[in-house]
């Protein structure tokens, strides 16, 4: 009876790898729009230094429609919301991946039908005064072999 409970466990969790789908990226950095209203910095777009230029997304559909992704993007904001599980909303035209700490988000949205990625980093307490957006144009990663 054991073997037979393990052999089930074993197919199941063989399943749930086996349909899982994966939605591979490459993304290309564009610019950074910056807003904060104690610096008089009413909505600025710049070129940030320290944005990963290249990078790859991975989309991963796992069973019962959930979704994750996993990146080589450094995006230093994440570290506010570390330690939270991100969300995700899925629909005809976007993912989303959301997590909030305390009254700090980080989102991380992509547009399914022009490969716009924008990751952004706010409050929710501060009436908007402070964002940051990150902008990339993304496409389907190539298999190669």
């Amino acid at each position: 009876m054991k073997k037979l409970l393990g052999i089930i466990v074993l197919c199941l969790l063989w399943c749930e790898t086996s349909f899982s789908k994966e939605t591979k990226l490459t993304c290309e950095y564009i610019e950074t729009y910056y807003r904060n209203w104690d610096n008089n910095q009413f909505g600025d777009t710049i070129k940030d230094e320290t944005a990963t230029k290249s990078a790859y997304f991975n989309i991963i559909k796992g069973l019962n429609n959930t979704y994750g992704f996993e990146t080589n993007m450094y995006l230093p904001n994440l570290r506010v919301v570390e330690g939270e599980k991100f969300i995700s909303k899925v629909d005809d035209n976007n993912y989303l991946f959301y997590a909030l700490k305390n009254t700090t988000y980080v989102s991380i949205e992509i547009n399914r039908f022009n490969g716009s990625l924008t990751t952004n980093t706010g409050h929710t307490n501060d009436d908007s005064k402070y964002l940051i957006q990150n902008f990339y144009s993304c496409k389907k990663a190539e298999q190669k072999f």
